[in-house]
């Protein structure tokens, strides 16, 4: 179609020439467009919703040090989504899980990883390091 070969000459050559022909209209390589504006300023809008949307959750801080979490308990509000940053002071890798959260996500060793955990319910939640689960534990206590 011609709308295709449009997009093909576009692509190939880029814009020649953008101009505003009016605070809702753009002149893009002679053609004038209504939707162009509407488009532009939501794409520009996307990032900074998405700042805005990370920056109320609410960041909870777990380092993991020989076999032990510490704090080994961290209490959020129920209904909620936040984040857990882990920092893995230990030269070997471990993988934080807690499967009633939905997290599993490795580290490596002498890094840290962000999680973004999804609201939950009010409850206890427990989560390990998969690679010492019998011994590195701490909880999510959703209030």
């Amino acid at each position: 179609t011609s709308e295709t070969s449009h997009r093909y000459k576009l692509a190939v050559s880029g814009i020649e020439s953008i101009s505003l022909a009016t605070p809702d209209e753009v002149v893009l390589d002679g053609t004038v467009s209504r939707a162009l504006p509407v488009l532009v300023a939501s794409a520009l809008a996307l990032p900074a919703a998405s700042a805005a949307l990370a920056d109320d959750l609410v960041t909870y801080e777990l380092t993991l040090k020989a076999q032990v979490f510490t704090p080994a308990e961290i209490k959020v509000p129920a209904g909620k989504p936040f984040i857990i940053k882990l920092i893995n002071v230990n030269a070997a890798p471990a993988e934080l899980e807690a499967k009633e959260l939905h997290i599993e996500k490795a580290v490596a060793g002498n890094s840290e990883i962000v999680v973004r955990v999804k609201a939950a319910s009010p409850g206890k939640y427990l989560f390990v390091d998969e690679y010492q689960e019998d011994v590195a534990k701490g909880y999510v206590i959703a209030e």
